[in-house]
């Protein structure tokens, strides 16, 4: 059944009395004597006679579209009935006293309904095909614009369109520059189940970290204490015991392993007893998250191997870089850091229990001349990739 149909229930000769107000010729007629089909057949409208319909069916009516968040079709009632339409309804439900009412106005409620099925094809249209770009990327790591763009007969820029909704959506789709094509981080897809959302840190993971971070410190907020690392580094802390604390309810700490902030989970009470009971204080404690923030452009490679020593779910280094040197000179530098990484003797460890390692770099002074004349923000974030041994960068939108 196509659903340019408009369903019709309890009026003779229906085709002679609506075929002329429809808006377009191939949208067809369907008189029905049963009231299930006004649920169970996909149609842009229906029309019922509430005349010659019992209550209790208008009210099942009524309950199905209820449950419906978002109908899609157009619901006309003609006559009076005794069910008033619910509040959350009229949105969708049309209602007419009589017939001959309703023959002023039905061409236009008919060309309201076929413009919103229209509307609702197209964006069914636009989510199967946004996730058949997912599916094609997910199969073929590494795959072009230009082939996907082939395999679903559709222009480039709408494959664009497509994968930057599928980033809005959640999906950590990045560019590969070695194999000119797209992939998915450690080939994983959100939309796919591949992520499980109960993990260990909960929602508290390297990305909410760095969208929270990113959130709070604005040039507009902080723009006159930014370029003053005496000033700026003491909020940067706050900011970060905030984030620890109202984002998850873990107790932060500073300066604990001499780390600049740390966050952890206490479970004290399950042993309070028996410790009190040999005269000794209840420590019992899980380390979830730690974060460095070093100033030195040139020495936040040592807060690097520092989080590296310990044990913990999420490791956070916040340094910066030279305004002046953000391209081919920083991802210089990051690959440097990923072999500093690996390099590392407890590399094996960390990459058994896939720890997070969050890499975060702001802009600084030129290189060139020591000036701080810039005019905003500028932090990007990496992440670790176990699988290809290197730190990936997820918050720039590579064209």
């Amino acid at each position: 059944m196509p659903n340019d149909t408009v369903m019709v229930f309890g009026f003779p000769d229906a085709d002679s009395i609506f075929q002329p107000l429809l808006p377009n010729r191939n949208i067809c007629i369907w008189d029905t004597a049963l009231v299930s089909d006004l649920i169970a057949v996909p149609c842009m409208a229906s029309v019922i006679n509430t005349s010659v319909i019992k209550n209790s069916d208008i009210q099942l009516i009524y309950e199905y579209y209820s449950d419906v968040t978002e109908p899609t079709e157009t619901v006309i009632l003609i006559g009076h009935s005794k069910v008033d339409v619910p509040q959350q309804l009229t949105g969708f439900f049309v209602c007419y006293d009589n017939l001959d009412i309703a023959k002023e106005k039905l061409k236009y409620d008919f060309l309201s309904a076929y413009r919103r099925q229209k509307k609702s094809e197209s964006f069914s249209r636009t989510v199967a095909n946004a996730l058949t770009v997912l599916r094609q990327i997910k199969r073929q790591p590494g795959i072009s614009t230009a082939k996907l763009a082939s395999q679903l007969e559709l222009s480039p820029r709408t494959i664009q369109r497509y994968i930057e909704s599928l980033r809005i959506a959640g999906e950590w789709i990045t560019y590969d520059q070695r194999k000119k094509g797209w992939t998915l981080f450690e080939g994983k897809s959100l939309l796919f189940g591949d992520y499980d959302c109960t993990s260990s840190n909960g929602s508290f993971d390297a990305l909410w970290f760095y969208d929270e971070f990113t959130k709070r410190i604005t040039w507009e907020r902080y723009a006159e204490t930014y370029k003053n690392d005496a000033l700026f580094t003491p909020i940067v802390t706050r900011v970060i015991n905030e984030i620890i604390e109202n984002g998850t309810g873990w107790t932060h700490q500073n300066e604990y392993f001499r780390i600049d902030a740390v966050g952890w989970e206490s479970h004290f009470q399950s042993i309070k007893r028996e410790t009190n009971n040999v005269g000794l204080n209840a420590h019992l404690w899980n380390l979830k998250i730690a974060v460095e923030h070093e100033n030195n452009k040139q020495d936040w490679t040592d807060e690097l191997m520092k989080l590296l020593q310990i044990r913990c779910p999420l490791k956070v280094i916040i340094g910066y870089n030279y305004y002046d040197e953000r391209g081919n000179n920083e991802q210089e530098k990051i690959d440097a850091a990923s072999r500093l990484v690996v390099a590392a003797d407890t590399y094996e460890s960390i990459a058994r229990d896939r720890e997070e390692i969050l890499l975060i770099l702001g802009n600084g002074c030129s290189a060139e001349t020591g000036k701080s004349d810039y005019t905003s923000f500028d932090y990007r974030g990496y992440l670790f990739n176990y699988r290809e041994e290197k730190f990936v960068c997820f918050s720039e939108v590579i064209a």
